[in-house]
């Protein structure tokens, strides 16, 4: 039988290995990844917007012109779209 985040508790998701821990992950993001930047700036009070708002903002000054970015780290892609539309016209 297939492990799914329906049928074990975090505590359990995180002694997976291999396939079974991928595909636990997978849905617990899919499950959280459509409120996430919502409860984020919830919970912080929107203190997580500005910090990344602010760190955007200083390292636009260390890209050389037509500069690419990536973020390795995307999750639901909030810094991606953000660092695109507020820097599209740049250069």
């Amino acid at each position: 039988m297939g492990v799914s985040f329906e049928t074990c508790s975090p505590e359990e998701g995180f002694n997976l290995k291999g396939e079974q821990k991928l595909q636990f992950v997978s849905e617990m993001f899919d499950r959280i990844a459509v409120s996430y930047d919502k409860v984020n700036l919830f919970i912080s009070l929107g203190q997580t917007t500005l910090w990344r708002i602010l760190a955007l903002s200083w390292l636009h000054r260390y890209l050389q012109p037509g500069a690419k970015v990536l973020d390795v780290g995307c999750g639901t892609g909030w810094v991606s779209w953000f660092f695109g539309w507020r820097y599209s016209r740049m250069h």
